[in-house]
């Protein structure tokens, strides 16, 4: 199966870091959602979306890059980093999921993690949240996840 994961990645580069300890693993292509195009995607069997949270939702890009396609059918993954604590995960899972499933995708697993978060109005001045993460351990919990993954496709 061709697979492939779009990823965005600002500030500290939370996304990113997870994307590059998965990858390997998965035995994908990873490229930034900039670099993404509709057409594209139709050639991948799954794809992975992955974005830190903005506003619980993937960052804005993605569903740009979905919209007006018809992904009925097609598998896809989700990885999201965030600072927020646990309880909000599935406020995002909640989201994430429905800005895929609407575009048709079959989600198949949902990654998430946490990630330093220093966004100005509500983390920047307590000094940001969840600082360090993606550790070392994380990164490690994700490439177990990756290789459960691999299972489900």
């Amino acid at each position: 199966m061709r697979m492939i994961i779009i990823y965005q990645s600002f500030h500290h580069k939370n996304t990113e870091k997870v994307v590059n300890a998965v990858a390997p693993i998965l035995n994908c292509e990873a490229i930034p959602l900039s670099k993404a195009k509709p057409e594209i995607l139709a050639d991948y069997d799954v794809i992975g979306f992955a974005s830190g949270v903005y506003y619980a939702k993937p960052h804005v890009g993605f569903e740009k890059l979905i919209a007006k396609n018809n992904f009925q059918g097609k598998m896809c993954f989700i990885i999201a980093t965030s600072g927020g604590p646990d309880t909000f995960y599935n406020k995002f899972h909640d989201n994430f999921r429905k800005t895929f499933t609407d575009a048709g995708f079959e989600i198949i697993d949902f990654f998430q993690c946490l990630g330093f978060d220093t966004y100005p109005a509500i983390s920047k001045p307590f000094g940001g949240f969840a600082k360090g993460h993606p550790n070392k351990d994380d990164l490690e919990t994700a490439r177990l996840w990756a290789k459960k993954l691999i299972d489900k496709i």
